[in-house]
């Protein structure tokens, strides 16, 4: 995409509220609200103040990477933001918070150090704590539920129907067909078919001539977030001629079908609701089952079935 020199600015000021306020202290204590707020905004405080002290020092790989990393996360798009991100800054900020207590500490005496440092500590500890006694909670939870259930059985209903649905295209997709997916490797792994990204644009031209482009003759429109109904259900909505459907699955989950271009016409017009109407794809989009389907409760990755001597 592209973004003017107004939208950047506006982006990292999203980003560093973002990363300050939620996505650094949340990561840290596993938690959320105004507390965790006044702890990120610290901890954001202390470091760049540790930093500079740092710098007046000496500049190693640590100085130089602090700023040319947080600049990095702060110019990427906002929906990519999040605590996965700034987990490599975490230890930099701490070495460098703690940096910056001590030496401020030590001004006031030689135990003042130990003191500052434990409060900081404690102010830290506490709350997460709770975070880790939640999360192995529910770690127990789900590995008793993936030892009933199968492997997918802690992601959630929108997950498992992308697994069920490239389970299924494996299965009974005419060898060598190609799908455009939100998770192409996965898909890969989890069908043995070749997948690509989506576009991401609402330009129902633009899937096609990808699709063209690719030999590709399908196009999933699943749950796992909702880049797909971002982007698939416009492209969708605008040229349901040039489309057919496929096979349905759990939680709205639709394997698509691209028809061939002396097929596709501009199709019904939306219903008042916004729903359009697709025609069913034909016979030869669907060939003999080749191997058992995939599902999300099975413990064989298809891929690498061949290489089990007990499959």
């Amino acid at each position: 995409g592209r973004v003017g020199l107004a939208g950047l600015v506006g982006r990292v000021g999203t980003n560093l509220g973002g990363y300050v306020g939620t996505h650094l202290p949340g990561g840290i204590v596993g938690a959320h609200g105004p507390l965790v707020v006044v702890l990120g905004a610290a901890l954001t405080a202390l470091g760049l103040t540790g930093w500079i002290l740092a710098l007046r020092r000496r500049v190693g790989p640590a100085e130089l990477f602090f700023p040319l990393y947080a600049g990095l996360i702060l110019v990427w798009p906002v929906v990519w933001s999040g605590d996965r991100f700034a987990l490599p800054l975490v230890p930099l900020l701490f070495l460098y918070s703690a940096r910056t207590l001590h030496d401020g500490a030590a001004r006031m005496g030689k135990a003042a150090p130990a003191l500052v440092g434990g409060l900081a500590l404690v102010v830290v500890l506490v709350p997460e704590m709770k975070a880790f006694t939640r999360a192995s909670q529910e770690s127990a939870a789900c590995a008793a539920l993936v030892h009933r259930q199968g492997p997918w059985a802690c992601y959630g209903p929108r997950v498992t129907s992308f697994v069920d649905a490239a389970g299924w295209a494996g299965a009974h997709l005419p060898e060598g067909s190609g799908v455009l997916t939100r998770k192409p490797r996965l898909f890969y792994v989890l069908s043995g078919l070749p997948s690509r990204t989506f576009p991401f644009s609402v330009d129902a031209e633009t899937h096609v001539s990808l699709a063209d482009a690719l030999g590709v003759r399908y196009e999933l429109l699943d749950v796992w977030d909702g880049l797909a109904s971002r982007y698939v259900v416009p492209a969708v909505r605008e040229r349901p001629g040039a489309y057919c459907a496929l096979h349905a699955f759990p939680e709205g989950v639709q394997l698509l079908g691209f028809l061939s271009a002396a097929s596709r016409d501009a199709g019904p017009a939306p219903e008042a609701d916004g729903s359009v109407r697709i025609a069913p794809c034909p016979d030869a989009y669907v060939a003999e089952p080749r191997a058992e389907t995939y599902s999300s409760s099975s413990e064989v990755i298809p891929l690498l079935r061949g290489l089990d001597p007990d499959s």
